[in-house]
Parts: structure tokens; sequence; C-alpha cells
């Protein structure tokens, strides 16, 4: 699993869409951006073609490495992709 670098411009709310590109069984998953982290956990009975999970996060200002861990049956599955989006602008 790797890291990507982000600048986040402004503190706020902000929500993560992170999406895998095959569906996931029971799983854990983990969002790391900076200091900042998130757990959620994922039952079979959700829907999930492909998968699209959404987390929402108080983020600071500045630079900051992103991470996720999803672990599902003792493997870790890597996301397809992350998009962070600010959620309280006016």
């Amino acid at each position: 699993s790797g890291k990507w670098l982000v600048h986040v411009a402004r503190p706020g709310l902000y929500a993560a869409k992170i999406n895998w590109n095959r569906p996931l069984g029971d799983a854990s998953i983990t969002l790391h951006v900076g200091e900042r982290s998130k757990t959620l956990q994922i039952k079979p009975d959700q829907p999930r073609k492909g998968i699209d999970v959404s987390m929402l996060l108080e983020l600071d200002a500045g630079d900051a490495d992103v991470q996720v861990k999803a672990i599902s049956e003792g493997r870790q599955h890597d996301p397809y992709h992350v998009i962070l989006t600010r959620v309280d602008e006016q």
C-alpha cells in the first residue's frame, strides 16, 4: 500500500470518497490523513459493486500523507482511488 502527499489549502471538514474496483468482504477500512484517522467497518449485507466508501474527517491546513488500509479476510486491499472534497465551504 502506498501513500499520497496532499496539500490541504484550508482547514475544515472534508469528505473522503474511497473506491475499490472489486468487492470487499467484511472489511475494516482506516483512512489516515496526516495526524488524523478514521476507521469504518463494512458488513457483508452492505451493498458493494466495486465499493465506494465515504468518510468525513476534520483536517488541518498544510501538507499531509494520505494512506488507506483496508483489511478483509486477513488480507490488505489497496483502493483504486481516493478523493478528498471540502464540504463546509460557504
